[in-house]
């Protein structure tokens, strides 16, 4: 029965459900997918489709995936390198009273939130996020390097302050583009391998760190925790830029994949998520960051988010733990790794097990427990033994942080993660 035969009738026509083909225009659309030849996406058979996704996240997960990884890595490396200085005369150099250090510490983070919800408004206003994201990561490289410069509390101070601009597109906007691209079976893995580059960070920039000061002391007349911040932007620059190379687009418009591949990435998250990846119906920023602010859930996932980093925040003072068991710099550098190597580990394990069970809450809680009774133990005890294994322990937490932030993908649409081009 036609609609025209219904509504004569005064039979309501039943609702008809959006397929990915029609928000997608993809119904006309005879590409070629494999070894599928002349059949479009839609006409696939679950074999062929089958092959064609594992090709597709085969692509992305070895460009995607390392860039990434290897960008967050430089990210947390030159945010901490300051805690690293300290142990080798940055305060003494420039100084600094110890309430002077912990606010050169904390006032990144005041450029850091503040730009972060514009960043992600204006990135998503912008054809080639991959471009925005590498230029940020060239300008903190730059600043960075500039710290090494500095004379003075008020210069250490300002160039605090402008790494926290650049750095805040980075995080936000790399989770967004992870969830355009993967699906929610998919997402909490790769959001803690993600997550494992930081804690990978800790592990490598100490060690990282432990050659350049040991062996950079001195050299052209310059301290050694000036050739760290030197170093480690230079990197960072580096990676920036080869980091326009790899990073991808949008499904629709990532230029190192095929027509087809572009066509299938945006079949896959139009099923999934029920939406495409561009906005087609004209929806502003604003109607996002509205939609955002309405959004009871949002507010709990941030509650969260938050008492979670307030847990984790013995990291940016991870350094200066390990100095209190008493070794020189190179040893306390060098031992402040296993406990970070260690908890990468675990939080990829977390991860995989929490995408084969589909099971979120508990895979976030059990970790936590770990990094109370390592704060329990480092409170209690004198021991170096004892410190020490509570440092492993306090690492824990960061295996629920990351599925905390894929749980957020997954149950924010993503028109309020962040709102669409209008």
């Amino acid at each position: 029965m036609s609609k025209e035969e219904s509504s004569e009738k005064g039979v309501k026509p039943e609702k008809q459900e959006t397929s990915y083909v029609e928000v997608l225009d993809l119904s006309n659309q005879k590409q070629l997918v494999g070894d599928s030849k002349g059949k479009a996406i839609e006409e696939l058979s679950a074999e062929e489709r089958t092959r064609a996704e594992r090709r597709l996240l085969w692509k992305l997960d070895i460009r995607f995936l390392p860039t990434i990884i290897l960008i967050y890595i430089m990210n947390y490396i030159d945010r901490n390198a300051i805690t690293t200085a300290r142990l080798k005369g940055l305060e003494q150099d420039l100084g600094l009273t110890d309430d002077q250090y912990n606010f050169v510490v904390a006032i990144l983070f005041t450029s850091y939130c503040t730009a972060q919800i514009p960043s992600n408004m204006l990135l998503n206003r912008l054809t080639k996020p991959s471009v925005y994201i590498a230029v940020c990561v060239i300008a903190w490289g730059i600043t960075s390097a500039l710290s090494g410069v500095t004379h003075n509390y008020a210069g250490i101070l300002v160039c605090r302050v402008f790494i926290g601009f650049p750095e805040c597109a980075f995080y936000p906007g790399t989770i967004y583009l992870l969830s355009r691209w993967y699906t929610r079976k998919e997402l909490s893995f790769r959001t803690s391998i993600l997550f494992a580059g930081l804690l990978c960070s800790n592990a490598f920039g100490s060690l990282m760190a432990a050659g350049i000061l040991s062996n950079m002391e001195g050299k052209m007349g310059i301290r050694g925790w000036r050739w760290l911040f030197y170093i480690e932007g230079s990197i960072t620059v580096t990676v920036g830029f080869l980091s326009l190379w790899s990073l991808p687009d949008l499904p629709h418009n990532t230029r190192w994949l095929t027509p087809t591949e572009r066509l299938l990435a945006q079949a896959r998250m139009s099923e999934d998520a029920g939406e495409a990846d561009q906005d087609v119906s004209g929806e502003s920023v604003w109607l996002g960051l509205k939609l955002a602010l309405t959004d009871y859930k949002v507010y709990i996932f941030s509650l969260m988010n938050t008492a979670q980093l307030v847990g984790l925040s013995f990291a940016y003072f991870f350094p200066t733990l390990t100095a209190t068991l008493g070794y020189n710099t190179t040893v306390t550098l060098l031992i402040a790794a296993p406990p970070w190597i260690f908890a990468a580990l675990l939080c990829s394990l977390n991860a995989l097990h929490a995408d084969r069970t589909g099971e979120r809450f508990l895979h976030i809680i059990w970790p936590w427990w770990g990094t109370v009774i390592g704060y329990i133990i480092a409170i209690c005890t004198f021991s170096t033994a004892g410190r020490y294994f509570s440092l492993f322990l306090l690492a824990n937490g960061h295996a629920g942080f990351a599925l905390t932030l894929a749980w957020t993908a997954n149950t924010i649409p993503a028109r309020l993660q962040n709102a669409q081009h209008p």
